[in-house]
């Protein structure tokens, strides 16, 4: 799988994030449009490369502060036909369907974990029905209420900002899995 990564940087930073794209292993195609970027004033760098190369890619333009100072949008096409794409695929280590991305990761597990009026009705949901299935002595019911429950978005997020050390998720996260804790209790009183 091919991602599109559009870097916005000022043209101090042009160069070497040019040459750190273009020496990435994976890189299909690198496009470089010098003033492209209005604001912020400076260069912008599209790349085509192998999902698996995609985290070092990041890492290094990380280290360049890339992002601080820029930009960077990464995009998923659905096609892409090139013969460069599928030798790029090929040279990148791993398997572009085991690859993360953990900014990726980071931000859907973050909007997951929000304590919101879809969870709290989901979780009012899930409640009413595995009461029912335990009134009714019905596994489908309590199943199903499992499958509908909101939990599962908040432990994946409470996983990734222990494995990256985001407290700030760590806390959004520990108030939506207390939500999920308390709640049937409070039904109880």
């Amino acid at each position: 799988m091919i991602v599109q990564l559009r870097i916005c940087v000022p043209g101090e930073l042009s160069e070497v994030a040019l040459k750190t794209c273009q020496d990435q292993v994976g890189t299909a195609e690198v496009a470089f449009f010098p003033g492209a970027s209005v604001a912020p004033k400076g260069d912008v760098i599209e790349v085509q490369i192998a999902r698996e190369s995609v985290e070092e890619l990041l890492e290094k333009l990380d280290v360049l502060k890339a992002q601080e100072v820029g930009s960077i949008v990464i995009a998923m096409p659905e096609l892409v036909l090139s013969r460069r794409a599928d030798e790029a695929e090929s040279a990148a280590p791993g398997d572009g369907a085991d690859a993360l991305i953990w900014d990726e990761v980071t931000r859907q597990t973050g909007e997951d974990s929000r304590l919101t009026w879809s969870y709290l009705a989901f979780l009012v949901l899930a409640t009413q029905l595995a009461a029912i299935g335990i009134v009714t002595d019905s596994t489908i019911a309590i199943v199903g209420a499992m499958a509908v429950g909101p939990e599962f978005g908040p432990l994946a997020a409470l996983a990734v900002a222990l494995a990256r050390r985001k407290w700030s998720l760590g806390r959004r996260t520990a108030v939506a899995l207390a939500w999920v804790s308390w709640w049937p209790w409070a039904w109880r009183r």
